[in-house]
């Protein structure tokens, strides 16, 4: 009787521990699970958000490409009035005209919104790839805004030497000027009256250094960005 009840109880326990590593099989499955889903859902995300960095990306590289010309557009502007004031030659208001009135600001904000809302809610290390993490933040944390403080300082020693260049000109702007902005005016410019100064030739060498120095740095700028561009193309296609 007593062998019996023995043998009842074992098989009890070998149950009860049946029953036990089920559970836990059961758990550490579930577990397993839910950490795929979380990890197969990260990924979306990381493909997703990359998706859009890239293609923010692109349409800044367009607006850099875009700035780079009109930077060379302006230069040989500032290199044809340089040219006018060494030969001696007394520009006409006709020269003064073709050479001032085609000058263009090209305004430049260019903003990651992609990658600024990744930073913004917390989830950069969606980005799985460290080294490709890491970039994206040199880039759009400091080499980026590198940048935008040269195109700033440039813009500020542009204005201060039109400003000097155009001392001794008065302006009748267009009525239509303040609706259309487009930068429509006449000149009304004694020949005589227009600043041939050897200083002024100075300020224009330097402006013309100032353009160098700037198209260089977007040049530069623009080889980091597709660089940059190749790393995330290849990582959303490893996902």
């Amino acid at each position: 009787m007593m062998t019996i009840a023995k043998e009842s109880t074992i098989q009890r326990v070998r149950w009860l521990l049946a029953e036990l590593l089920v559970i836990v099989l059961g758990i550490l499955i579930a577990f397993q699970v839910d950490e795929w889903q979380t990890d197969r859902n990260n990924r979306i995300s990381e493909r997703e958000s990359l998706t859009s960095i890239n293609q923010d990306l692109k349409i800044e590289l367009r607006e850099l490409e875009g700035l780079t010309q009109t930077l060379h557009f302006n230069r040989q502007i500032w290199l044809r009035m340089m040219t006018l004031l060494r030969d001696n030659h007394n520009p006409s208001e006709h020269d003064i005209i073709s050479t001032l009135e085609r000058y263009r600001g090209r305004p430049l904000e260019p903003t990651n919104s992609a990658f600024t809302s990744l930073i913004e809610s917390g989830r950069l290390n969606l980005v799985s790839d460290g080294d490709l993490r890491l970039k994206l933040v040199d880039f759009y944390q400091v080499k980026q805004r590198r940048l935008h403080f040269v195109i700033e300082q440039h813009r500020d020693s542009r204005d201060e030497y039109i400003e000097i260049l155009l001392m001794d000109i008065d302006f009748k702007i267009d009525p239509e000027y303040e609706t259309n902005l487009d930068y429509a005016r006449e000149l009304i410019i004694p020949p005589e009256k227009f600043p041939s100064h050897p200083s002024l030739q100075r300020v224009l060498v330097d402006l013309d250094q100032s353009y160098l120095n700037l198209i260089r740095r977007i040049d530069e700028t623009i080889a980091q960005m597709e660089e940059l561009k190749t790393m995330i193309e290849l990582h959303i296609d490893a996902i």
